[in-house]
């Protein structure tokens, strides 16, 4: 049995694709509503469908029980010089069987909208129609908007996938939103402040135009945001956790993007659902569906064309969210749930964006497959109990408005809620009575009560606040505390941060996020202290909490700021200034210990963070704790010097002499040791520093064939970099040494073709004629990245002396674009490029039969080959997409990603090419911006930084950073093994 389990642990079929093209015919409504699977005691219903409505994006409810819903025919490709032909419906009036009897076109001409938000009048909304957000009112009661007015923008939309999306309102009148992938906005309102986003974020803006900030950084393509009962927002991601709960402030994980110092967010989800497209996310909580179901969020999942549930389990104030049963499944792979919605009755509202194809990436967005005319929306109905009834909110009288606000349906209880205010607004008089009742009744009052007359207040309504009883439900706390004014409550604030309240110690620090508060540094260092790892929410929010007092004027002089003794307080104080970006948390950094430092590995951070802000006395601090004697070892004084000129670099500031003197005595040691790790960061170092004196030194160790082949690699581009006409003769020395790896002497190509003189392209042009393929490929790109270079290759090409097939590389062809005619002669009757790569696709394939793939050794070769770029289950490096689920895209495709990398690059992914000033060009994907420095990944995922100021051009190609080659790196019996690794990463 042991055997048995073993060998089914280690090896698994390879799976038969899952079509990203839904092979069969789009069914009729009535047929699709028979292919769902939901849990015994629920019912799917039809609400809506073509022609009466288009493709629903997003939707949203309103007082009255109306559905509002965003459509989209445009979708994927924006209307250009036209006036767009997408729409806004309003459904109401549904039936026993679920179907709106009555849809209303509230607009139209709009150009692919998305976020959707019906405002408390039920007249007018605000949506994001390309490129601006607007709002719409029907000013005459015609039930159409006649009036558009613009809100901000414009707003970035080269990507369509997501864009401003998903509003949800909250009772202090702000209005939160998902900025979607690959997009830059810089936008403002009427007050002048520019908020600047890169893909990803999530912000809040003010229903009136006139302003709006972010709320958090990172993501990568956010897709539908909810609210918890304690006010908490979420939102989910479609490329990096399907579930976030969102940290004011804080900055989440994206593709190659800076945290903020303070690491990124933490995650509540530990499982993908089986693919990257999670979206529509909703909170669920009324009693029309069964007690098992309440306090979970459902999610849309159209790849796998399902909508899931997840329960939350609680680590203090940490959810974990919980893989439940799938909650509805088709096999009609059409159906694609692209937003959820819980309804003032108490159903889930489902937008089905009924569609062929959904992939972005997996297929080209103008594949005439794409639907332009189907879309769904579906009503989910628990049998056992009757849905709710009085679901137009605006038709209640203010009493039983005030008993809505104790409703089991979140839903109803936040609208209830702004349909309160404005009464109270319209008459003050209720006002100030509801007021005083709730002001007498502790315990008994809504949640949403304090916002209430909190907003009352704000309108010159009422002097009253309502006071914080520890008889109050925890909602009610939490929502209190995330709104009030702290200040006025200075004895009460730090004990509940020191007590049990988990929610509420969560709200005070979001409150504490928008209102720092530097006398309470020290409660909020102890509140850091003794937080459990196990609430990874709470832990993270107190840091940004303190980061943001640290930043506040006068901050440092507040007691316990100073050095501190006790190593706890001094550890907790150096990660969090790390997040703080300013010349006294440079100078609290410089004034610990190396061991303080050292911990949790912040030892380099710091030394960037000090190099970047501190002021010159800092700076000359860092330089004596560096070099001076200390317990720092060879490799820390190593890596705490590339911390150092990293930060100096981001700053954009020329590296001072002490620096240069000193470090130029410890590189001269350092490349005497033996370890290969010293060396390579002494090269660093040298070529960092442009440390012309080491040139012998290094050159000594490139001669030397006892050291290790990355270490004499490296020094070989120090020597490059340090004097490129001295380092000719060693490069091409290399070049024909068949004792180097054929990679190695790949690099010494590329190399090369940076320093274009005669010598060199001679050089290259000599080894091409007796170059073994994997070799010749790379120095044909090196030849045709300059024209006497080029000339080179098209003669020995020419003369036989090497394959005309070099020429079909698309890398070549693209450096080699004023020559389209020669090649053309040259590379007659050849098979074409794509022809080329079809063949060794078709012979992968075929390979893929002949035998078990190896999980263990396709995991590996994915560690290796893949891994320095992309994740799987969290391992790897997010320089490039997240490959969670990828298997999902069958054997086919897959084929063609790892083959073809250029067959379908995104615009986000192209490669990048720097022609720096010094004559050098690095090329690869540009991965963030670091202040003063831009950094790049090149083909293997090493990141190089580059100073802005060295940089004379950039130029972005149609080709992918994705090496083309890899079936010359990964032999055929290896290549199935990754393949089965793969496309075992799926939902079954």
């Amino acid at each position: 049995m042991r055997c048995l389990i073993l060998l089914f642990a280690t090896t698994f079929p390879v799976y038969a694709q899952q079509e990203h093209i839904a092979p069969a015919a789009p069914l009729l409504p009535e047929q699709a509503q028979k292919k769902f699977k939901v849990p015994p005691g629920f019912e799917v219903q039809l609400v809506a469908s073509e022609p009466t409505i288009g493709k629903p994006m997003q939707m949203a409810f309103d007082a009255k029980g109306r559905l509002w819903v965003t459509s989209s025919n445009e979708y994927p490709f924006a209307a250009k010089e036209r006036a767009g032909k997408d729409k806004i419906y309003i459904l109401e009036d549904f039936d026993a069987h679920g179907k709106a009897q009555k849809v209303t076109t509230f607009a139209e001409d709009l150009n692919i909208p998305i976020g959707i938000l019906p405002l408390p009048d039920c007249k007018s909304c605000i949506v994001y129609s390309i490129p601006y957000v607007w709002k719409l009112t029907d000013t005459q009661g015609t039930g159409k908007a006649d009036k558009k007015e613009h809100l901000y923008g414009p707003f970035g939309f080269r990507d369509t996938h997501g864009m401003v999306n998903s509003f949800v309102q909250t009772l202090d009148g702000w209005v939160h939103a998902c900025h979607g992938f690959s997009n830059d906005s810089s936008v403002k309102g009427t007050d002048g402040q520019v908020l600047t986003m890169n893909s990803g974020s999530t912000f809040r803006f003010r229903p009136d135009g006139t302003h709006l900030e972010i709320w958090t950084r990172g993501q990568v393509n956010p897709f539908g945001m909810t609210m918890d009962p304690y006010g908490q927002l979420y939102n989910a991601d479609c490329h990096s956790r399907p579930i976030t709960q969102l940290i004011h402030n804080a900055v989440y994980s994206s593709f190659g993007k800076p945290h903020d110092g303070l690491g990124y967010g933490p995650d509540m989800i530990r499982h993908d659902h089986g693919s990257t497209a999670l979206c529509g996310l909703t909170w669920l909580q009324t009693d029309t569906f069964p007690p098992e179901y309440q306090n979970s969020i459902f999610l849309g999942n159209v790849v796998t064309n399902r909508v899931h549930r997840d329960a939350l389990k609680w680590s203090g104030s940490s959810p974990e969210a919980v893989e439940q049963q799938e909650f509805m499944m088709t096999d009609d792979q059409w159906f694609r749930p692209a937003d959820i919605k819980l309804g003032l009755d108490g159903a889930l509202y489902v937008s089905d964006f009924y569609n062929r194809i959904i992939g972005h990436y997996e297929v080209a967005l103008d594949h005439p497959g794409r639907d332009r005319e189907r879309g769904r929306i579906w009503r989910i109905v628990p049998t056992a109990k009757p849905l709710m009834d009085k679901t137009d909110l605006t038709q209640l009288s203010f009493e039983q408005l005030i008993k809505e606000l104790d409703s089991s349906n979140i839903v109803r209880r936040q609208l209830a809620a702004f349909q309160v205010i404005q009464r109270g607004r319209d008459n003050p008089a209720l006002a100030s009575k509801q007021t005083l009742a709730w002001n007498s009744a502790p315990g008994k009052r809504p949640a949403t009560s304090y916002e209430i007359v909190n907003s009352w207040k704000k309108s010159g309504l009422t002097d009253i606040e309502l006071s914080l009883n520890s008889a109050d439900s925890p909602e009610y706390r939490a929502r209190f505390l995330r709104n009030c004014d702290l200040k006025k409550y200075t004895t009460t604030i730090p004990s509940i941060l020191e007590g049990s309240e988990a929610f509420s110690k969560r709200a005070i620090l979001e409150n504490l996020t928008v209102h720092p508060d530097t006398d309470l540094i020290l409660t909020l260092r102890g509140l850091i202290g003794n937080t459990p790892s196990t609430d990874s929410h709470m832990k993270h929010a107190a840091r940004i909490a303190l980061r943001e007092a640290l930043l506040q004027p006068h901050a440092w002089e507040k007691q316990g700021v100073p050095v501190l003794s006790e190593n706890r307080d001094a550890k907790i104080m150096v990660d969090v200034c790390l997040g703080a970006p300013t010349e006294k948390a440079a100078a609290y950094l410089v004034s610990m210990p190396v061991s303080i430092l050292s911990n949790d590995n912040h030892l380099i951070d710091a030394c960037t963070h000090i190099a970047r802000y501190g002021t010159v006395d800092t700076l000359h601090k860092l330089h004596d704790l560096i070099t001076g004697q200390n317990s720092m070892t060879t490799e820390m004084k190593l890596a705490s010097l590339q911390g150092v000129f990293k930060g100096y670099q981001q700053r954009g500031r020329a590296i001072d002499g002490e620096w240069i003197s000193s470090t130029d005595k410890l590189v001269t040691n350092y490349l005497k040791l033996p370890g290969e790790k010293e060396q390579l960061a002494a090269l660093d170092l040298a070529a960092t520093l442009k440390l012309n004196n080491q040139f012998e030194n290094i050159s000594n160790l490139v001669e030397n064939a006892k050291a290790s082949e990355p270490a004499r690699l490296a020094g070989l581009s120090t020597l490059g970099r340090l004097n490129s006409v001295r380092a000719l003769p060693y490069l091409i020395l290399a070049l024909r040494d068949s004792n180097w790896s054929i990679p190695a002497r790949e690099k010494i190509a590329q190399q090369l073709g940076q320093i274009p003189t005669p010598d060199s392209l001679t050089a290259l042009g000599d080894a091409i004629r007796t170059a073994p393929s994997r070799l010749d490929g790379a120095i044909a790109q090196s030849l045709a990245g300059s024209k006497p270079g080029a000339e080179i290759l098209f003669t020995t090409i020419e003369k036989g002396s090497a394959s005309p097939r070099l020429l079909l590389d698309k890398a070549i062809q693209d450096k080699l674009g004023s020559y389209k005619e020669r090649i053309a002669k040259l590379t007659a009757g050849l098979p074409s490029v794509d022809q080329k790569i079809q063949m060794t696709i078709n012979q992968r394939k075929k390979s893929q039969g002949l035998g078990e793939a190896n999980f263990e050794i396709g995991k590996s070769l994915f560690t290796k080959h893949c891994g320095i770029c992309h994740q799987i289950a969290g391992v790897g490096a997010k320089v490039g997409p997240n490959l969670d689920g990828i298997g999902n895209r069958g054997l086919d495709r897959l084929l063609e990603d790892v083959l073809d990398p250029n067959r379908n690059v995104d615009a986000a992914f192209r490669m990048t090419t720097l022609f720096l000033k010094d004559g050098k060009t690095l090329s690869g994907l540009v991965v963030r911006e670091e202040g003063q420095s831009v950094v790049i990944a090149d083909q293997t995922g090493k990141e190089t930084a580059v100073g802005k100021d060295n940089i004379e051009e950039r130029k972005v190609s149609n080709l992918s950073p994705m090496p083309a080659n890899i079936a010359e790196q990964v032999s055929e019996s290896e290549f199935r093994h990754l393949m089965g690794y793969l496309l075992k990463q799926k939902k079954d």
